[in-house]
């Protein structure tokens, strides 16, 4: 393969110390630069700890995306509140943000994305000019199982949503996309996954089109599949779209997760991917049931999705900030520091745990009505007490680390 410079938009990383398996993946696969973005989690809050300490280790290689926290969004003053924590997480070095809010699940309650506590924020981010990242939904065969595509990675998954009215439809969530970049334009939103709607990727061009704010991505094994599952349709608009489209892989770096086989893993599937955009190759990757053929994008589209799009769009790393807010924001957001694996249940999972958490949620609407929505939202997640302990241990051995530096 050809050797480009490359920057992988869209990877989370959960804890510092897996930092040295990040750098060992990107030098292995020819990512010059990765932006790690924090995921906000329901009962637990978010990782921005995690992601700007890590950008502390590597600031000329890696971008930090902070979260929201929305687990007071029931609360009066949330926007101000929040809008406190997005200003110290800019001090700090952040980049830009990442938001969850559209996809069903995180939280199991459904806030619409222009509710009025989150309208302070657009306005914010409106003002700062910074970029934001707005996850939207998921793939199509969640909620229709007779659509999975023969390339799917999550099969397991296909209809979760079917049976539980608490959720908005597809066309509900692209219809409250399309109202909020209307009602934002200045807003610089990313919509990640091709914005989840390889179903309908002309109306992913009206939003692009609508909006010379806005941008995409093609990060998640489950895109490739989408793509591939359509590969001329997805050819035609990754060339037209070049510009408003960045590189990912939604690499995620859990508690659990890292070492060689981890590394290798990873390897494996960013080779995969990058063999698919820039061969006709029929190829094996990483994660999927079949074969399939690449898409073979032009040099001219591949130097813009791997390069300077995400060049264009964001720049270079803000240098790392105020030290007393970025060690504000570590100390404060040590609870956080704990592995996801620790919930109950696996995150991806339709399990027990899974539809009870579903359940609770619905009999809550039933019981108390709409209102419910502004008064109750996050369902409490209870870590155990040992694997938290340990995870906090291993961020404070890290933080000694940097004291000693």
């Amino acid at each position: 393969m050809r050797e480009y410079d490359i920057v992988d938009c869209h990877i989370h990383i959960c804890h510092p110390y897996l930092i040295e398996d990040l750098l060992y993946v990107m030098d292995k696969t020819g990512l010059r630069r990765a932006a790690a973005l924090s995921i906000p989690f329901p009962g637990i809050g978010t990782f921005n700890a995690a992601t700007l300490a890590a950008k502390a280790c590597a600031p000329d290689r890696l971008y930090a995306f902070c979260s929201i926290d929305y687990r007071n969004m029931n609360e009066p003053d949330f926007a101000e509140k929040q809008i406190g924590e997005l200003e110290k997480c800019l001090a700090a070095g952040a980049d830009g943000f990442k938001m969850l809010l559209a996809k069903p699940g995180f939280p199991l309650v459904h806030f619409p994305l222009t509710h009025p506590r989150m309208r302070p924020i657009y306005d914010w981010f409106s003002k700062k000019q910074v970029p934001v990242y707005l996850h939207i939904g998921d793939p199509i065969y969640f909620w229709d199982k007779t659509k999975v595509y023969e390339f799917a990675t999550d099969v397991q998954l296909a209809g979760c949503y079917a049976d539980h009215d608490i959720y908005p439809t597809p066309s509900e969530l692209r219809a409250e996309t399309t109202k909020l970049i209307r009602e934002y334009p200045r807003v610089r939103f990313i919509l990640p996954h091709l914005a989840m709607a390889t179903d309908d990727l002309p109306w992913l061009a009206t939003i692009l089109n609508s909006s010379a704010a806005v941008m995409t991505d093609i990060s998640a094994p489950f895109i490739l599949g989408a793509m591939a599952h359509n590969p001329r349709e997805s050819r035609d608009f990754l060339e037209e779209y070049a510009d408003r489209t960045l590189f990912g892989t939604d690499m995620i770096l859990m508690f659990g997760g890292g070492g060689d086989q981890w590394r290798q893993g990873q390897v494996k599937y960013l080779r995969g991917y990058r063999e698919f955009l820039e061969t006709d190759n029929t190829i094996s990757v990483q994660f999927f049931p079949k074969s399939f053929n690449g898409i073979k994008l032009s040099p001219k589209t591949l130097r813009k999705i791997y390069h300077q799009s995400f060049m264009d769009f964001i720049g270079n790393p803000c240098p790392i900030g105020d030290r007393a807010a970025l060690n504000s924001i570590l100390n404060e957001s040590i609870e956080t520091m704990n592995s996801l694996s620790t919930v109950p249940g696996s995150l991806f999972a339709v399990d027990e745990t899974w539809e009870a958490g579903v359940r609770s949620r619905k009999a809550t609407f039933q019981n108390r009505g709409a209102t419910a929505l502004d008064d109750w939202v996050f369902n409490e997640l209870r870590i155990p007490e040992e694997l938290r302990a340990r995870s906090i241990e291993a961020f404070e051995q890290f933080m000694d680390g940097k004291k000693g530096r």
